[in-house]
């Protein structure tokens, strides 16, 4: 059983590392499972009270034997 990946310490999967500033650029990659099937990620954040604040359609990214990759780029 494969799951999805990220580890938001290392730069593969966020950049850039830490806390982002507002109007600074953010660069999220996740690793999803082939068995998965996914048709479609969304990267959403949300506020501590669970309220959406912002959503993306992030974008396949490529491919090894086990994951595809999806990212997202954004800034706030």
């Amino acid at each position: 059983m494969l799951r999805i990946l990220y580890d938001s310490k290392d730069i593969q999967y966020k950049e850039p590392f830490g806390t982002i500033v507002p109007g600074q650029s953010c660069r999220i990659t996740i690793r999803v499972p082939h068995h998965c099937q996914t048709r479609q990620v969304r990267f959403v954040l949300k506020r501590e009270n669970g309220e959406e604040y912002a959503s993306y359609v992030m974008k396949y990214d490529g491919a090894d034997m086990d994951y595809a990759s999806y990212t997202v780029s954004f800034a706030l």
